[in-house]
């Protein structure tokens, strides 16, 4: 998760996914990863199925983030491994 603070956009959190581990949150910035925490304890929205895809999901919570627009301030971008 990028927001933009200062010009360039900064990682602010970082949420990662394995089948042995599950989805992992990493916050850097503890205010914009408040955001990146409500997602992670709450799900994250899906408007095509109009829920909440909870982390324990977690490809699905994981493709919900990849394609969530939070709008020019805050980003999420895939960064495969």
């Amino acid at each position: 998760m990028f927001a933009l603070k200062q010009g360039a956009p900064e990682r602010v959190a970082e949420f990662r996914w394995s089948t042995a581990t599950g989805v992992v949150l990493n916050v850097f910035d503890t205010g914009w990863g408040e955001i990146a925490r409500q997602y992670f304890e709450q799900g994250v929205p899906d408007d095509a199925e109009m829920r909440l895809i909870p982390r324990s999901d977690g490809r699905a919570f994981m493709k919900a983030l990849a394609t969530l627009d939070r709008g020019s301030y805050c980003s999420f971008v895939v960064e495969d491994s």
